[in-house]
């Protein structure tokens, strides 16, 4: 009698910590939703010749979260009208990678400057996280230039505003 009374005690402490863990899981689950929103930002070139696409992916709830940034250079008249294809990737990683700046006081925070019709200027930032880079866009008509920031001095300039 004692085992059996024992046995039906701890089936019922599982079965209430089970009931208890799943009524958890929900909630957390309906705070932290685990879908995925997709951010699509376009930026002409100075003629709209040329438009680059910068996409922000961010999902993953509270569980496990992530965030990827790709940019994409494509013809102006297409812009974001059609889905830009695998060859116009210039830039894909972490988005902590992609370091928005506001180029030496030229404006507003940006992830991509033009330059010119034929240069696309993309900060970014050296964490470790890794990323894929290309110098020129498919066609060979915009090159890219990468400005590398250095976590060191972001934090030097960021104690110096203080």
């Amino acid at each position: 009698m004692q085992i059996g009374a024992i046995v039906r005690g701890t089936v019922c402490v599982i079965g209430a910590v089970t009931l208890l863990a799943l009524a958890i899981v929900t909630v957390v689950v309906a705070i932290f939703p685990m879908g995925e929103d997709v951010i699509v930002k376009s930026y002409p070139s100075p003629t709209a010749a040329m438009t680059a696409i910068v996409e922000t992916r961010v999902g993953g709830g509270a569980f496990s979260p992530y965030c990827v940034s790709r940019i994409f250079v494509v013809d102006g008249k297409i812009g974001i009208k059609k889905l830009p294809e695998a060859g116009d990737t210039i830039f894909s990683g972490d988005c902590d990678a992609l370091a928005e700046g506001d180029f030496a006081g030229a404006g507003p925070s940006l992830p991509v400057r033009w330059d010119s019709d034929a240069v696309l200027r993309i900060p970014i930032r050296r964490d470790g996280t890794p990323i894929t880079l290309r110098g020129r866009d498919r066609t060979g008509r915009v090159a890219i230039a990468f400005v590398f920031e250095d976590p060191s001095s972001r934090a030097a300039s960021a104690a110096a505003r203080r």
